[in-house]
């Protein structure tokens, strides 16, 4: 197994998304694992991680991941995505879960540094288009269990924004701008998925989107903190969905430290979740003997292709368990670890011949997995905005 693949990576895409009259749209999804955003003029993701940052001078070229935020009425400081993981050690154990996975997260300060980095970004020009004077609008979700978190994110997200960002060895971007509340507009994670795979990118729905709507169709959208299942039967939804906290890329890489700290003692490391990501890049987990002052490589491939089986497994039970999964016309696929799971989902269920598995990024599949929700919350608000402008004409 190619554990890389399951790295978080950072990503920015500059292409033409659309142009509103009046209007920057802004989309995104703060993730568990990594902060996506969809722009008229580009699309972007890097990891949901940041660390306080001493700014000591760097050295040498300044790949575009090594991202710098700056508070400008505090003067704060923060290293940002995978340039901050790879200043964390792989046992560093300082960084609690409440502040990376939990639901309070939105009271912690990386919530805000990451929501902001995300933001700017999104806010950048390039030659396909800029803000200029444009009125911000941004639209999120949550999962279908949190959406009573709407208010903490739309505090977040509203208000006064002055900072700078410093991407690679390009120059700091300064920004100054306000968001006002009711510009901030959320919907539920698993209907971006929904609207993802109706919707085209000339923002026009798709020869099957009236027969995706008036079916019975189940979003199995699998993430980095949550596993979310959402059902529409013959245009209604069903229920808000479900959330499960215990399902999901999370749990997998658990799982992968759990079973690394059970090894024989000559073996046996200990890593956390953010120290995970710093090992994917190679395949192995470093063991230091202090004694002999020696290092030695174990590899987790292995562990970790037995967690990905195991937890997609329980997520397969789940569903069944929870939706009459027999009556549905269609099941989608969708986020980072939907991807991962993809093959062992059409495999187990092979045996139904009336479902139809769909990719979530099968309108726009230059785009991973990963983007089927923010890309959604996109077309759909986008189409939302134009039809306002359209009736204000007539």
């Amino acid at each position: 197994m190619d554990t890389k693949a399951f790295k978080t990576k950072t990503e920015f895409y500059n292409r033409d998304n659309g142009q509103l009259s009046g209007v920057w749209l802004v989309a995104l999804d703060v993730g568990y694992s990594a902060v996506k955003l969809f722009a008229p003029n580009k699309v972007g993701i890097f990891p949901s991680y940041a660390q306080p940052y001493t700014n000591c001078g760097t050295i040498g070229q300044l790949s575009n991941d090594f991202i710098t935020y700056t508070d400008l009425d505090t003067n704060e400081t923060w290293l940002v995505g995978s340039a901050a993981q790879q200043e964390a050690a792989s046992d560093n154990a300082s960084d609690t879960d409440a502040a990376l996975f939990g639901r309070q997260r939105y009271f912690d300060p990386m919530f805000k540094v990451l929501t902001r980095v995300g933001l700017g970004i999104a806010l950048m020009p390039n030659k396909y288009g800029e803000r200029g004077t444009k009125k911000i609008c941004v639209q999120t979700g949550l999962p279908p269990k949190y959406k009573d978190d709407a208010v903490y994110m739309r505090e977040v997200i509203s208000g006064h924004h002055h900072f700078s960002i410093k991407i690679g060895n390009g120059q700091p971007q300064s920004f100054d701008f306000d968001i006002a509340p009711e510009n901030v507009y959320m919907t539920l994670q698993p209907l971006g998925t929904l609207h993802s795979i109706s919707t085209s990118n000339d923002h026009k729905y798709v020869a099957n989107a009236k027969d995706y709507l008036g079916k019975n169709i189940i979003i199995f959208d699998a993430g980095f903190g949550t596993f979310d299942l959402f059902f529409v039967k013959n245009h209604r939804i069903v229920d808000d969905g479900c959330t499960f906290a215990n399902l999901g890329m999370k749990r997998v890489f658990m799982q992968t430290a759990d079973m690394l700290r059970a090894l024989p003692e000559n073996e046996r490391v200990n890593i956390t979740l953010t120290g995970m990501q710093k090992c994917l890049e190679d395949g192995y987990a470093k063991k230091f003997d202090r004694t002999t002052f020696s290092t030695k490589e174990i590899k987790f491939d292995q562990y970790l292709e037995k967690a990905v089986r195991d937890v997609c497994e329980e997520a397969i039970k789940t569903m069944v368990k929870v939706y009459p999964i027999q009556d549905a016309n269609y099941l989608v696929i969708t986020g980072g670890t939907g991807a991962a799971w993809s093959n062992i989902i059409r495999e187990r269920l092979k045996g139904m011949q009336s479902l139809h598995i769909l990719d979530g990024n099968q309108n726009d599949v230059t785009l991973p997995f990963v983007f089927a929700n923010v890309r959604g919350y996109y077309m759909d608000r986008y189409t939302r905005i134009a039809h306002e402008l359209l009736s204000q004409k007539e």
